[in-house]
């Protein structure tokens, strides 16, 4: 009997692991998790982290003077990836933006947990 209970429960336990290591490498749903964290620096006003992650006055001027309900759009896929970087063009309010965000790793027991932040963006010229 409990041979019976224990296959199907080491069976779905091993398929929410892969179900889940499937998920933590993949960047499908990056964008999204750029377009959450943009959002939020914006609906918070932050101006020091709007300061830290601008390339440049121009691009730290126009995030700081957008009404806290203004929202990323139209967020491309990865459109470049050199395994520690990825490039992806968003915009807010008509404008369009360059975004690189930083891929960075750690552990859960012994499972590798793939985290991913804003290093980067500016103005598109």
């Amino acid at each position: 009997m409990k041979g019976k209970i224990f296959f199907p429960s080491f069976l779905l336990l091993l398929l929410i692991i892969i179900g889940f290591l499937m998920y933590n490498e993949t960047t499908f749903f990056d964008s999204l998790k750029l377009d959450h964290q943009l959002n939020q620096i914006i609906e918070k006003k932050d101006m020091e982290k709007m300061k830290e992650i601008s390339l440049n006055d121009r691009t730290y001027q126009f995030l700081g003077n957008l009404p806290k309900n203004a929202h990323c759009s139209r967020t491309s896929g990865v459109q470049a990836n050199n395994g520690q970087l990825e490039y992806f063009v968003t915009d807010i309010k008509d404008q369009k933006f360059d975004v690189l965000l930083k891929e960075s790793f750690s552990k859960f027991l012994i499972l590798p947990i793939r985290h991913v932040k804003i290093d980067s963006i500016s103005i598109q010229n």
